[in-house]
């Protein structure tokens, strides 16, 4: 990186990784002047890489969390496509832990859901951690997620999760219609869990004996 840098010192992603290891090596000065030095690339890039480096070393510090977060919006408005301002911007909303921040941390992780749901497990942190779902939150996972099986059938058993947020938008048919699909693709996947969701939706379809049969088999 120092002879990167000798013979091309505009070599802004050098500037990237040299902040990136001075900040493991807790020098968070050294760090901040290489990623503030990375912000007078033209890259768009470059420059979000350089913001969320800059938020990383905030959020190491006590009582940084508003700043840090701060930089990480800047990091994601200046590119959207920045997974790990989203990712570090919901770690440290959670770490803050208060309602608020809890919200702050589904809206990251909700935005980065729908570019890569398996970005360090960001629909499983989604779905772990934040208890307070709101029911336009459960709309754009499920779409996001939908799109996302459509090219990554390995991820199929989601369509459990699916499946329960449309019986919790009392979207029913969408519901059956995902655990049938999860009985298709998985079919040994959590097969209790599976049929007393499957028993609720036929109770709401007003099906007395189908409930009783999927009850049964669920608790067998």
């Amino acid at each position: 990186l120092d002879a990167a840098l000798e013979t091309t010192p505009k070599h802004w992603e050098a500037h990237i990784r040299r902040g990136t290891l001075y900040l493991a090596a807790g020098e968070e000065n050294q760090a901040s002047k290489q990623f503030t030095a990375a912000l007078k690339s033209d890259s768009k890039r470059t420059r979000s890489m350089a913001h969320t480096g800059l938020g990383n070393i905030q959020a190491g510090m006590v009582k940084k969390g508003m700043q840090a977060l701060k930089l990480y919006r800047i990091a994601i408005k200046t590119d959207p496509s920045n997974l790990e301002a989203y990712h570090k911007g919901a770690q440290i909303s959670l770490v803050m832990g208060n309602p608020d921040s809890y919200r702050n941390a589904s809206e990251f992780l909700l935005e980065l859901i729908c570019l890569d749901p398996t970005y360090k497990g960001a629909y499983e942190t989604w779905r772990d951690r934040i208890l307070d779902k709101q029911n336009g939150e459960l709309r754009r996972v499920n779409d996001c997620l939908a799109a996302h099986l459509e090219n990554s059938p390995e991820d199929n058993r989601w369509l459990l999760d699916m499946a329960e947020y449309f019986y919790r938008l009392q979207e029913i048919d969408s519901s059956l219609a995902a655990l049938r699909r999860l009985e298709s693709a998985e079919p040994g996947y959590k097969i209790s869990e599976r049929n007393l969701l499957l028993a609720r939706c036929l109770l709401e379809h007003d099906d007395t004996l189908g409930f009783e049969d999927a009850y049964w088999d669920a608790v067998d």
